[in-house]
């Protein structure tokens, strides 16, 4: 049966005959070169303890392992021995940084002490725009971004804890903060922007020419001394303008595959060549399976995918046409995944390429997480990455639209991951409703009440139960994102959604009980309380009207938009706690469409008919 006394639960626990070793037991430690790598033995027997390890991560996790063991009975209760090691030798958790809102100190703090508990071994922060790159004032200046100091003093934080702190800077697209500067127009490599079907962006991809390459160098020459660590992201995926503009006439002439092989292997191999590891995102190689060989030694290609099976064949199902052609525009053939991890790595899989897997947490554009899908990415990419003696384990996080996901909704598939990713069979258990409530109370917010854990998990599976499906988000991030612009196909049931307000009011009233020790504790309901409550005007808005094809009465309109004034300074308090001001304004932003029509219709003017 599964259990929540020891987290991660370890690979084996066997008891034995013999006394306990009891509390007071003398401690011997052994270092032992036939233990697994990061792993360890834990003997507790006839009043003795000991542990056997080969390096020191394995005696970091055993002693961290045996203090739990002794907040417990486990020691008076009978003799005993843990073996245990990693599935994965790099748990890795990537934090998005760039969409907005960059941590401070405090947050950032809190965040490696979460990663260490869940053993997690490596951390990486995604920058786009949000370091302060000593040459480029003008695209960071309003951004808060990490400095050089930050950096060294987080690095230094990670390494106490046993983690790794890895740099991760785009080099290829998803660079339109700096695009958008008169000062780097011209490296654009369609100054036009894209149609992606459902939105039109400005720049996001840099043309892959020499002199761009020489500019990103210097970037990572810039960042990466400041790391101990020779591991470095470089990303490059979702460059959605590459082939299209500057570089048209080679990808004619030798294959896109080709262009990107010769941008991206020729920024990696400097930096191969010192020794580093290099990460990449595998999306668009995995296009062009010919252009593998073209990368060079100590490249990694990292596999993403952040739906499940069962999420990707139900979504096939559903979609119409404009579905389909939004999608593709994104590169994204919801008919080619149906699989999930296994149809998005084939391209490593056949060829028997060495490949990481990266799911994600699925709370970015979800407000209160989508639970039930990250728990089943979360062991989809374990699952796969096993399979295929995959060396690492990247949970990532993203702030799409402005991150209005506080920190502390991640916690529940943060914590998951961390022990899916060290024994997975282990920790299987986790998925079932009741195990991951009581880990996340004992182990993350130290909740007597047991209240916390169970008002995340609760509000995290609204999301699957409101019967539509829309991919990486919710119809209720939706309605509040879009302004309204809800299809017909994406509303949920009267019934859903009654049963949704139910889940969230019941919440409210459980978060009363809640007892947290942790010296974060306020911020940590504040925001769950934030989430809750604008989850509510999300339901509240569908009720009244505000979807594609109708709109509320001019009184509703009024009454929800105060409601949502009022939600939006609770979300200005609950970033200034966590987070530095820079990309505040950006994250409001995301509800002007929102204001806009309610502020319309509340005055009278039909904001369906002047759209």
């Amino acid at each position: 049966m599964f259990s929540t006394d020891i987290f991660p639960v370890p690979r084996s626990l066997s008891t034995l005959d013999g006394r306990p070793a009891g509390r007071l037991a003398s401690l011997e430690v052994i270092t032992d070169f036939t233990v697994p790598v990061q792993g360890y033995h834990l003997l507790a027997q006839d009043g003795r303890v000991e542990v056997r390890h080969s390096d020191e991560p394995g005696l970091r996790y055993a002693l961290a392992t045996l203090a739990q063991i002794r907040m417990g009975g486990m020691l008076d209760d009978g003799a005993f021995h843990v073996e245990d090691w990693p599935d994965f030798a790099v748990r890795g958790y990537m934090l998005d940084v760039s969409r907005d809102r960059v941590p401070n100190r405090l947050a950032l703090r809190n965040l490696v002490e979460l990663l260490e508990r869940a053993r997690y071994n490596q951390l990486e922060l995604y920058t786009e725009h949000t370091f302060a790159y000593r040459d480029h004032p003008g695209v960071w200046q309003h951004a808060s971004p990490l400095t050089a100091d930050d950096i060294r003093w987080l690095d230094g934080l990670c390494a106490s804890a046993g983690i790794a702190l890895v740099p991760n800077q785009n080099i290829l697209g998803h660079m339109e903060r700096w695009l958008a500067h008169p000062d780097y127009a011209h490296r654009a490599e369609k100054p036009e922007g894209v149609d992606l079907t459902s939105e039109i962006l400005p720049p996001t991809t840099l043309a892959p020419t020499p002199e761009n390459a020489r500019f990103v160098g210097d970037l990572l020459g810039e960042l990466l001394p400041l790391f101990r660590t020779r591991r470095v992201n470089i990303d490059c995926d979702e460059p959605w303008e590459l082939g299209a503009g500057t570089s048209r006439a080679k990808a004619e002439a030798v294959g896109l595959g080709r262009v990107y092989t010769d941008y991206v292997a020729g920024i990696i191999e400097p930096w191969t060549g010192q020794g580093y590891e290099v990460e990449y995102w595998a999306d668009v190689i995995a296009h062009h399976p010919d252009a593998i060989d073209d990368m060079p030694t100590g490249a990694i290609p990292v596999v993403w995918m952040y739906n499940t099976p069962n999420a990707m064949q139900r979504l096939a199902a559903l979609n119409d046409a404009e579905e389909e052609a939004i999608h593709a525009a994104h590169e994204i053939n919801i008919r080619g995944l149906l699989n999930g991890f296994r149809d998005r790595a084939a391209t490593f899989i056949e060829r028997g390429v060495p490949f990481w897997v990266a799911p994600g947490t699925n709370a970015w554009r979800s407000l209160i997480g989508r639970l039930d899908e990250g728990l089943g990415n979360l062991i989809d990419a374990a699952e796969v990455g096993l399979e295929n003696n995959s060396k690492g384990y990247l949970v990532t996080s993203w702030g799409n639209n402005g991150y209005w996901d506080p920190p502390t909704v991640s916690v529940p598939p943060i914590a998951a991951g961390g022990a899916f990713s060290w024994a997975l069979e282990a920790n299987r258990g986790l998925g079932d409703p009741s195990a991951l409530p009581e880990v996340l109370n004992r182990h993350f917010f130290d909740d007597a009440s047991g209240a916390i854990g169970q008002v995340l998990c609760d509000i995290g599976r609204i999301a699957d139960s409101l019967g539509t499906h829309i991919l990486n988000t919710t119809p209720l991030w939706v309605v509040l994102q879009s302004g309204g612009e809800l299809r017909a196909s994406q509303v949920p049931t009267t019934g859903a959604l009654a049963d949704a307000r139910r889940v969230l009011s019941e919440a409210l009233v459980r978060l009363d009980t809640a007892t947290p020790t942790l010296a974060d504790a306020e911020d940590i309901i504040k925001e769950i309380r934030f989430v809750i409550d604008m989850s509510v005007l999300a339901i509240d808005l569908i009720h009244s009207g505000v979807t594609a094809d109708s709109q509320p009465t001019a009184s509703d309109a009024a009454h929800l938009l105060a409601r949502l004034e009022r939600l939006l300074h609770q979300h200005e308090e609950c970033w200034l706690a966590r987070a530095r001001r820079g990309g505040l304004r950006e994250s409001l932003a995301v509800m002007d469409t929102l204001r806009g029509r309610l502020t319309l219709v509340a005055a009278g003017e039909s904001a369906v008919a002047g759209r």
